[in-house]
């Protein structure tokens, strides 16, 4: 056993391996920098390993959750949606809102884009370790999560339609600055257009699920009948996020220094700035701060005729589409 075991501990010498023990050995009574046998082992254990935990540790979280978590009062509905509403049809009432879908497909494929091409980029050109990508994207989603509290700020200095339209475009300068124009790959100009890119991005989800959300509520009412709309709009992400990584990854295929992955972004948000510019006058009034108004041409008396969808609050549905 002995001899089998120096010719194992020879052979793990030759392939550069260190195990558990060894560690230990080199690092001798400085104990702060070994980690405990428990650790390496479910890191030897495979990719597998922290799957398995996430998802207990996720499962404990949802029992805690059904068990300890208290559900606060629902409000009464004051106001019954028709049937015929519940339809795809019923959306012609929001077509200025096309703008909103246009912008969330965009930023949804920017989120994409970043949790795609980021690290195999910065792995591949520019030799990074896994923890400088890991820093890499916390920052990226830090100015996300800037811009998310510079929005409320801005509302009340700016017209909603001009920081949409600000928005938009640091987002197209952020991924214009990543692009490779002169073929030859800068890890800097990569980092510094994804986080200003990630900016606006944020923002622009950030406004544009306000401007739906008001719309919906200056419809219909801001109780209970508002699921079905706001189901069709957590719709518009899923093309996104299904066909995004394909598309991204075909493309990177192509060039792999990602220039036409970024060049396509610009295109899609090229296409949902022609849309918001075609939409906007319709959309939001050219207003500061709480006075800006959604949907201005919807008339809403026109589409109450007989009374009988007016809610409790004084809120006007339309009538049921034929």
């Amino acid at each position: 056993p002995d001899a089998e075991e120096a010719i194992d501990e020879g052979e793990r010498k030759e392939q550069g391996v260190v195990t558990d023990t060894d560690m230990k050995k080199s690092l001798g009574n400085d104990m702060a920098w070994y980690l405990p046998g428990y650790l390496t082992g479910l890191v030897g254990a495979g990719l597998t390993a922290p799957g398995y935990m996430a998802a207990l540790v996720s499962t404990c979280a949802a029992v805690g959750a059904w068990l300890f978590l208290v559900e606060g009062p629902r409000k009464a509905r004051v106001q019954h949606v028709p049937i015929a509403h519940l339809s795809p049809t019923s959306l012609r009432y929001f077509t200025p809102l096309s703008a909103c879908v246009a912008l969330e497909t965009f930023t949804t494929l920017a989120f994409v884009c970043f949790e795609t091409l980021v690290a195999p980029l910065m792995r591949v050109w520019a030799g990074w370790s896994v923890d400088a990508v890991a820093i890499t994207m916390m920052a990226i989603a830090a100015a996300g999560v800037v811009s998310l509290a510079s929005v409320d700020l801005g509302r009340r200095h700016y017209p909603l339609r001009s920081l949409i339209s600000m928005a938009l475009l640091l987002s197209l300068a952020g991924f214009a600055l990543c692009i490779p124009w002169q073929h030859r790959f800068v890890p800097l100009n990569l980092v510094a257009g994804c986080c200003l890119a990630s900016y606006g991005a944020w923002a622009l989800t950030s406004m544009a699920n306000q401007i739906v959300s008001e719309a919906v509520v200056k419809v219909y009412s801001e109780d209970g009948e508002l699921v079905w709309l706001q189901m069709f709009w957590s719709f518009t992400r899923v093309p996104g996020r299904v066909l995004g990584p394909i598309l991204l990854i075909s493309l990177l295929e192509r060039d792999p220094t990602g220039g036409l992955c970024f060049a396509v972004m610009l295109g899609c948000g090229g296409g949902a700035a022609v849309t918001l510019a075609y939409f906007r006058a319709s959309l939001i009034t050219p207003k500061v701060g709480q006075e800006a108004e959604v949907l201005p041409g919807l008339d809403l008396t026109l589409h109450a005729s007989g009374g009988g969808a007016l809610g409790a609050r004084g809120r006007y549905a339309p009538d049921p589409l034929m």
